[in-house]
């Protein structure tokens, strides 16, 4: 689960960029609601950087550099989706290139395109949906074999 996860990940030494106050806390408790979170400090030792986590949580790992981030973010088992920030659009997308995902975002993640394929790579999702490659998906292809004359 998406608490589990975080709980884990805290226990191993992750710091709550936002702890959550008494309130947002209480009222998520017995409920299927997760209050945002953002954790810094993680690695990817840690099960939350390494499962596809569905949920309002954004974990801040430090790298030594690009090659080192390239390798922490191909080195799963999922590819949905990957987002890189920079300043750099340059630098950026040469590394969006390197990146084993479905869709890859540069300075963004929070949009969808019903022109382009959605979908992810590994073991993440089956198929494309959304763009030509959604269409096709979403046809049955048939082989007629017919001949006209009966021997």
């Amino acid at each position: 689960t998406i608490r589990g996860l975080t709980e884990s990940a805290v226990r191993a030494g992750a710091k709550r960029l936002m702890p959550q106050d008494g309130a947002l806390k209480a009222a998520s408790l017995g409920t299927a609601y997760v209050a945002p979170e953002v954790l810094t400090g993680v690695d990817h030792s840690m099960q939350i950087m390494r499962d596809e986590l569905f949920g309002p949580v954004a974990c801040v790992q430090a790298v030594g550099g690009d090659d080192e981030a390239i390798r922490l973010m191909n080195d799963s088992d999922y590819g949905l989706s990957a987002s890189i920030w920079t300043r750099d659009v340059e630098r950026g997308v040469a590394m969006l290139d390197e990146v084993e995902a479905g869709t890859v975002y540069l300075n963004r993640c929070d949009h969808a395109d019903l022109y382009l394929p959605w979908g992810g790579i590994k073991n993440s999702g089956l198929g494309r949906t959304n763009g030509r490659a959604g269409l096709i998906e979403a046809t049955a292809a048939k082989a007629y074999h017919v001949r006209s004359v009966i021997a």
